[in-house]
């Protein structure tokens, strides 16, 4: 018996985003965040509530992965979502990189300025899709995660980062503190404006780091 040829078929999705803040008009920069493994954009926009309290002027877009599945939770099956796996992996990163441009495309204002936040498995996503939005994101926050090995070990794509901010807890068994210690001072060698801030805590949103997310508030402008 032969072996079961594979093919591959783009076919059409409908993606869930989330917005809260400023509406468009009102708002001097625009948030995109990616949530973690297995968590849904509800969720994850009420981690990011504390942000608009320091900075109301912002507005945040919380797009959710494509890929749902159900968790169980203390109130039984509850769904997350995920926004890849090893199986099928450069087409799932492929998938995820054209619905971000998308999301680019339909809901972000001219002139606006973008900050991509990713936290956990949202980390990786959100240095692939800093890269490939060809300079449209001005500031890339990686909390809870790192750089993806493919971009770490390339010094070209390394070069091409934004300023990028590494966030992270000091007891976050998810993350080794080295590891992004590491990055962020390859970040500098290769003349990419970078910083590193550790809160006390794990793997979790805090206010505290929130207030470092948008690194430029109407008080603070040019602060980048």
């Amino acid at each position: 018996m032969s072996s079961p040829s594979i093919h591959h078929l783009s076919v059409r999705r409908t993606a869930r985003i989330l917005a809260i803040g400023a509406p468009r008009g009102a708002r001097h920069t625009l948030l995109i965040a990616l949530h973690g493994y297995a968590q849904r954009a509800e969720e994850f926009a009420a981690a990011l509530e504390p942000l608009l309290r320091h900075d109301p002027a912002v507005g945040i877009l919380v797009p959710e992965a494509l890929s749902r599945f159900y968790r169980r939770g203390a109130t039984g099956e509850e769904v997350g979502a995920s926004w890849m796996t090893r199986l099928d992996r450069l087409h799932e990163i492929d998938d995820y990189l054209h619905y971000l441009d998308r999301v680019e495309e339909e809901m972000v204002e001219e002139g606006e300025r973008v900050v991509v936040l990713g936290f956990s498995q949202g980390a990786a996503t959100a240095a692939r899709w800093a890269l490939h939005s060809a300079g449209r994101v001005a500031r890339v926050v990686l909390w809870g995660g790192a750089i993806p090995p493919e971009i770490e070990n390339d010094s070209v794509l390394l070069r091409q980062l934004p300023h990028t901010l590494l966030i992270h807890g000091d007891s976050d068994p998810l993350v080794r503190g080295t590891q992004l210690e590491q990055q962020e001072r390859a970040l500098r060698e290769h003349g990419v404006h970078s910083e590193r801030f550790v809160y006390k805590g794990g793997h979790e949103i805090t206010p505290e780091g929130l207030q470092r997310v948008v690194g430029r508030t109407p008080k603070t402008a040019g602060a980048d």
